[in-house]
């Protein structure tokens, strides 16, 4: 796991040692790390497929992408998510350009900030975009596809807080327009709203929308296991374009997180996110703080394992 964790940690020191905390970085615990690192392994081998599948136009999209900076507990943070596919090694062809939506004017210019600092040395051609990723998506979409989109492909990120971000709609447009792989975050309060939908009609609209569907068909679902597979389901067939689906659960003292559900069209790459998966399986939120302590030189007493 450090050879993982390692080059995140870089990241800060290369990019971000110093930087001002601000109130609007996200406070996520020890446990994103996981997704941290699946970013970082994921994003340096779709070049590398891109060209084998005959792709020349590769771009990244993350769609809420926060402030670049993860707070992992008082006076402990890392690179965000953004920060870290933006610096993440490629393989050709490269992406072309990094789209980065955020809801959030004041995180979407933090993020710029820190974009453009990480970018100084990298030069690569980036967006950040401050809006509703739901509105934002098409557009971007357009432009992606606007020359030769048989030969164009991406890598999408989904990760939001809970249901409200996000949009089946939105997956839909993405799944469905092109070729493309999504990495999306499924939390386990999706599945605690759920339970209260059941009681109180005032949750049903918001997670109507979240899951593309009437009531009647995710209500019968029960649990985060039930729900995260029913929605990973949904995924693996969009406007007749299938994808085979990769389920990676974060848990703390084996109560469930969020888990993240990565979809690929390609059999290349479905070995790589399986390979990814037997990696991050067993690892614990313990065993990413310990990590993490270890690769900052900072001990923990005996009493704390």
């Amino acid at each position: 796991m450090k050879k993982h964790l390692a080059p995140i940690l870089e990241l800060k020191k290369n990019y971000l040692e110093g930087d001002t905390a601000s109130p609007q970085d996200a406070a996520y615990g020890f446990w994103s790390l996981k997704k941290l690192i699946a970013i970082n392994y994921l994003i340096p081998q779709f070049g590398m497929l891109a060209r084998t599948g005959g792709f020349e136009h590769c771009y990244y999209l993350d769609l809420l992408a926060g402030s670049g900076i993860v707070n992992l507990k008082a006076g402990v943070s890392v690179p965000g998510s953004a920060v870290v596919a933006l610096a993440a090694t490629t393989s050709e062809p490269h992406f072309e350009r990094y789209y980065f939506v955020e809801n959030d004017q004041t995180k979407a210019n933090l993020l710029r900030e820190r974009l453009d600092r990480v970018n100084r040395s990298l030069q690569r051609k980036y967006e950040v975009r401050s809006g509703d990723c739901n509105a934002i998506l098409p557009e971007i979409l357009d432009r992606i596809y606007a020359l030769e989109p048989e030969h164009s492909c991406f890598l999408a990120l989904f990760d939001p807080e809970g249901y409200l971000e996000t949009a089946w709609a939105t997956i839909e447009i993405l799944l469905g327009r092109g070729k493309g792989d999504l990495v999306f975050n499924f939390t386990e309060g999706v599945a605690r709203n759920v339970a209260k939908a059941r009681s109180d009609d005032s949750y049903v609209p918001s997670l109507q929308r979240y899951f593309g569907a009437p009531e009647n068909e995710w209500l019968q679902y029960d649990g985060y296991d039930e729900l995260i597979d029913y929605f990973g389901s949904k995924l693996q067939r969009v406007r007749q374009i299938e994808r085979t689906t990769f389920r990676i659960d974060v848990k703390e003292n084996n109560r469930p997180l969020y888990g993240l559900l990565i979809a690929t069209g390609s059999g290349g790459y479905g070995n790589i996110v399986r390979d990814l998966k037997k990696r991050l399986d067993p690892i614990s939120v313990r065993d990413l703080e310990s990590t993490y302590d270890q690769l900052v030189g900072r001990s923990k007493p005996i009493t704390s394992y």
